[in-house]
């Protein structure tokens, strides 16, 4: 799915505002790390005060992470939160349009002395990536160094889908449609090369357990345990985030989870959900807290949202 085609579609009337908004993001592109962040406080805001349903979403989730928060409290959560998530999108722009060398400049990683022991072992390895509002830096810096992989998620508007797949393209050796099943993300995991899964999401109840997140029951995947059990591969958690003192994106590889899998799928998906627990408070106020993690609920337990 890398090196997509341009498709002669993508010229008509329809996609014509998605070619305008592209054309900002060039101009975008060019500009200073403070002029990007800056526009990508309008889009938060934009976000904010516009999508009921994302926000409510965001409100919801805070006030289970910080129940003793008080509701003015909350609120300055959800719209710091929206500012990232703004801030995130503007830096598309660097993605689309900006030389290797340039965006490397504002990337830092850390802790990846972890997956040169990997490789000097040669170990299988996961990175367990969570939904950041800077995510899609990560396999970007990652795969720069190293060889890479994952799945993707199409994006319903057609050209910009082709964007962000040439977007993410550019360092990762290949991407795997979600469709196509976990198998071929399996079979593909050998040593020296390592897997990007996102791990937090809501998928539903099949290949899940209902364990803690935040103190709340999560639908929690097991096809993290279910890969390192199968491939005896290490998994790290993997956030990305902006820190304010240096000014720059850090890519953050933590520690392997120890004694994963472990015998009973409980037990992995809670150890799973403390270790991103652990890597979500390093820039919680930079985690993607509009999304439904708690959308599945079990039996005879009211709707979260």
């Amino acid at each position: 799915m890398c090196n997509p085609p341009f498709a002669r579609r993508f010229l008509k009337p329809k996609y014509w505002l998605t070619w305008l908004g592209l054309f900002f993001m060039l101009l975008l592109s060019v500009m200073p790390l403070a002029i990007r962040q800056w526009v990508g406080g309008i889009i938060g805001r934009l976000l904010l005060h516009s999508n009921d349903k994302r926000r409510n979403i965001a409100k919801k989730n805070l006030s289970i992470v910080f129940p003793d928060d008080n509701e003015q409290q909350i609120n300055e959560r959800v719209a710091e939160s929206f500012y990232w998530q703004g801030v995130g999108l503007a830096e598309y722009s660097l993605l689309f349009f900006a030389s290797k060398r340039r965006l490397c400049k504002y990337i830092k990683l850390d802790g990846v002395d972890k997956l040169e022991e990997a490789n000097r072992q040669k170990q299988n390895a996961v990175l367990l990536l969570l939904h950041s509002s800077m995510l899609d830096l990560a396999p970007f810096a990652l795969g720069d160094r190293y060889t890479v992989y994952g799945s993707y998620k199409p994006v319903k508007n057609g050209l910009l889908d082709w964007f962000v797949r040439r977007a993410r393209c550019r360092s990762v050796a290949f991407v795997v449609a979600r469709e196509e099943g976990m198998m071929k993300l399996v079979k593909s995991l050998v040593p020296g090369r390592f897997l990007i899964f996102l791990p937090d999401e809501d998928l539903g109840e099949k290949h899940a357990d209902f364990v803690d997140f935040f103190g709340v029951p999560k639908a929690t995947l097991n096809t993290p345990a279910r890969i390192a059990k199968m491939k005896s591969a290490k998994c790290f958690p993997c956030f990305a985030f902006f820190d304010k003192k240096d000014r720059q994106y850090h890519i953050k590889v933590s520690p392997e989870i120890q004694d994963f899998p472990a015998i009973d799928s409980q037990e992995s998906a809670s150890k799973l959900n403390s270790a991103l627990e652990v890597a979500i408070s390093e820039a919680p106020e930079q985690y993607m807290w509009s999304l439904q993690y708690f959308k599945t609920r079990p039996k005879n337990t009211d709707s979260v949202y």
